[in-house]
């Protein structure tokens, strides 16, 4: 993130869980936790906050959380970021980019192991078209 923030190079960076983490995000977790026992669905809300490690981080980041209850279990998940709030709001920014990165992180490990022969069909095989296979045209 320092590389990044010199550089200004923006980012959007998932990190692992921890009890600080979990105690911030506790009246988001409550809240999805009532409503999947209400609706028997998953259910998800999400927050944000600015941030700081007590060791590895030089200042305060932005946050942003997703506190989610699946039946059975929490599922909470946290996003690092440089990207303000009004670019790109909390549930747009879990949603729409960094959900977006997963996926396409899966299509390209799931991209067949043979090189292809033109852009089409590499980029029809990473979109999951033609069964992951192209001829060409």
């Amino acid at each position: 993130m320092a590389w990044c923030e010199q550089h200004d190079v923006d980012y959007v960076f998932g990190f692992a869980r921890n009890k600080r983490l979990r105690r911030k995000i506790a009246k988001e977790m409550r809240q999805a936790k009532n409503e999947q026992q209400r609706t028997g669905e998953p259910a998800r809300m999400f927050t944000e906050f600015f941030y700081q490690t007590r060791k590895t981080w030089s200042r305060n980041r932005r946050v942003v959380a997703k506190a989610e209850q699946i039946p059975g279990k929490e599922n909470p998940r946290y996003v690092v970021t440089s990207l303000p709030h009004a670019a790109w709001p909390t549930q747009e920014l879990y949603e729409q980019l960094y959900c977006a990165r997963g996926e396409m992180e899966n299509r390209i490990k799931g991209a067949p192991a043979k090189p292809a022969r033109s852009w089409w069909c590499k980029s029809t095989a990473l979109k999951g078209g033609e069964n992951g296979s192209c001829s060409e045209r």
